[in-house]
Order: C-alpha cells, then structure tokens, then sequence
C-alpha cells in the first residue's frame, strides 16, 4: 500500500496567535519545507507571554520533519504577513538557531516588545543578533515599528540600507537606555508620521539648528525629558499636523522663529503636558511682532494645568483660517493672548466643554478670562465668593 503524503495541519491558516504558554520554548507551522502551504497564507503571527520561547522553528524539529539545513541559510518567506509581533518573550534568542533569512515582502508593522536578547547560544556560541536578522534584509512595505529596551539600541547602532526606512509612518520607542536620540536618525524617515518616544531620557528630539523642512511629522507622544520640541532655528515649513500628548517635561512648542515657520500648519493639538506654561516660548532668540497662522484650521488644548497663555509677551497673532478653538481643562490659563488677536473666522469656541458665541465686544481672551474666573470662584472659600462674586451670562 502506497503511503499518504504528508498533510498539513492547517492548510488555510492565515492567522496565528500564541499566548501564555510557559513552557513552550518552540513551535513549527510546516512538516517537511520551511516556506510550505501554511507560511505562503499566514498574514499576522502574534506570540505572547511564552516565558520559556528561545526558538521559534528549531533545529530539532526540522530535521526530525526531513528538513535539511546545511551550508546555506534556512530562508523563512512569509509572503503574505502583515503583521508580525513578539511581546514579552525574555528568554527568546533567535528566529532560528542557525544561519538563516527572514523575508516579508508585504509586511508592515513589525513589533519586538520586552524579548530577551542573548549574544550567545545555549552552547555559548556566538549568534546572530535576533532583531538584525530580521531586519538585514529591507521590507520594503514596512510602515510601524515598536520596538523596546535593547533592540532599540541594536537599531540605532546598526548599519541598513537607506531604503529600510522608506515608508516607515510609526516609530514607536520604549525604554531606550540611550542619553540622546541618534543624529540623523529622523531623517532617515523621511515619511514618519507618528513618534511615540516612552520613557526615554531624550531632552531634545531635533537637534538645535538643524535643517526639518523635509519633515512630516504629524504627532509626538510620551517624550517624558523632553523640554524644548523645536529649537531655533529649526524650520518646520512642510509641517501639516501636530499632535503633541503626554510630554511631562515640555515647557513650550517653540520659539517665536519656529512658529513663523509653521507656514502650512492646518491642525495642532496639545494634550496632557503637565509643565507647559506657554505654546510659543522665548529662548533668547530674535523675537517676532507678528505670527500668521495662515492656513491653521483647528487648535485644541487640552488638560494643561500649568498653562497660561499661548504667548506670554506682546505679539500680534492672526489665525485668519482658525474655524474651531478647544481649550479644556486648563486652569491656570487667564487669557489667550496679551497682544493683538485676529480670528475673523472663528465664530464660537469650546471652553471647559461649554460652546461659547463670539461677538465684536466678547471675543477670545474674553471667553477664556470669564471660564478662569468662573473655575477658580468655585475653589473659593464661601466668603470670597460673597465678596467677590459677578454674573457670567455667556457662560450659563
């Protein structure tokens, strides 16, 4: 009798996740060829949680499958992955224990959170970094990489072609140990939208004077060191969208200069940045009369204790664009603006999620004027409030 071939298991698996599996230290998804049927459909592998994982595929199982890896590299082709991500493996030490290539031609979020990194095998030999093989060869479609602890420094380290960065939109950072972001290393992303930089000791993102007019950046979070986002006379004329959140240490955006800069700002959100005193700073450099925020369509700020003003000097701001200002949850702001504020477009703004009409006599720093003393007359003791109680129509 003729013996059956041999079957996979899952012949039309497209996804697999692993998780809280202790003792499991490898797994396989194919009996006798490493780039067999069920590799060639898995578009997203997720393993979790697998306290003992060293090995993904490893030697023992291929070879006890008929898999032969000899001279050449084993090559790991996932043709249809998208997403692959590897969270909380300490004990993980490679792909493969041997030489081997992982490609993934399509894949686009790569994510290696708190895995273990060993420079050497269970028999103390030397291997090949875990991160860097999978990264050695370039994927083309990869467009977020979260990555933490030590593969963060692997990558800043490391040596790529200039094109595995081409279409990366997220950069996610955790817990990087480094004193300073790398040099350059931003503008090697040329499309970066997202940065996301948690708990890492970074008190500067762009270097002081140097050139951003290429960058895209649209939102920055979690940059706890960060003082100064945009230092002069750092120029951002390209800069679309801005969302900055949860920057513990930041003071201000930038400088007068910067911000005359900001020529095709159409939204910016400032959001839970405990420190900021003002959106616009002054750091010694030349400061402006005047700043047009010509094409900036919608401003929010919003949970800013230490805020008191958008600008705290004398200037003349025009938001000839602006249709939508929110301000929330910003209680030592008194006023917007000491210096002349044009916003002919603005017709009404959202102050402490109460929608305010505007008027020629009740205008912007009004509205906010009234919202700061109507916030702090109800942390009054009940005899301040007799004595120094006033009607705010606009805001019942």
């Amino acid at each position: 009798m003729e013996e059956a071939p041999a079957r996979f298991l899952f012949p039309k698996l497209t996804s697999l996740e692993l998780s809280c599996l202790p003792q499991l230290r490898s797994f396989y998804l194919v009996r006798h060829t490493v780039e067999g049927s069920v590799l060639k459909l898995l578009q997203r592998l997720e393993v979790s949680w697998c306290q003992s994982l060293k090995n993904p595929f490893s030697v023992s199982i291929l070879a006890n499958e008929g898999v032969v890896m000899e001279e050449a590299p084993a090559r790991f082709l996932f043709p249809k992955l998208t997403s692959l991500v590897l969270y909380f493996l300490p004990e993980l030490r490679s792909f493969y224990p041997g030489r081997h290539k992982v490609e993934g031609p399509v894949l686009k979020k790569l994510k290696l959170f708190v895995c273990g990194i060993h420079d050497n095998d269970e028999e103390g030999q030397m291997q090949q970094p875990f991160f860097l093989s999978l990264v050695e060869e370039a994927f083309p479609c990869l467009e977020e990489l979260i990555l933490s602890g030590n593969n963060v420094t692997m990558l800043w380290q490391a040596q790529f072609p200039e094109s595995l960065f081409d279409g990366l939109k997220i950069l996610q950072v955790w817990y990087d140990k480094s004193p300073v972001l790398p040099l350059g290393i931003i503008q090697r992303c040329q499309n970066l939208e997202k940065l996301s930089l948690i708990g890492c000791p970074y008190d500067e993102i762009f270097p002081h004077g140097e050139d951003q007019t290429r960058t895209k950046i649209k939102t920055l979070e979690g940059c706890d060191s960060l003082i100064n986002l945009m230092p002069p006379p750092t120029s951002f004329q390209n800069l679309t969208s801005l969302e900055v959140s949860h920057c513990k240490s930041l003071i201000n955006v930038g400088t007068s200069s910067v911000a005359k800069s900001l020529v095709q700002l159409t939204e910016m959100s400032i959001i839970s940045c405990e420190k900021i005193t003002v959106v616009i700073g002054n750091h010694g450099d030349e400061i402006e009369d005047e700043i047009i925020f010509r094409k900036l369509k919608s401003l929010m700020l919003e949970d800013l204790p230490s805020l008191t003003s958008f600008c705290s000097w004398n200037l003349t701001l025009k938001f000839p664009s602006l249709e939508t200002l929110t301000v929330h949850d910003c209680r030592s702001m008194k006023i917007f603006s000491q210096g002349d504020l044009t916003t002919q477009m603005l017709q009404k703004v959202n102050v402490n999620h109460k929608s305010v009409e505007l008027c020629s006599d009740f205008n912007v720093n009004t509205a906010i004027q009234q919202s700061y003393d109507k916030v702090n007359a109800l942390r009054m003791p009940i005899s301040a409030k007799d004595d120094g109680a006033s009607s705010s129509h606009h805001l019942e």
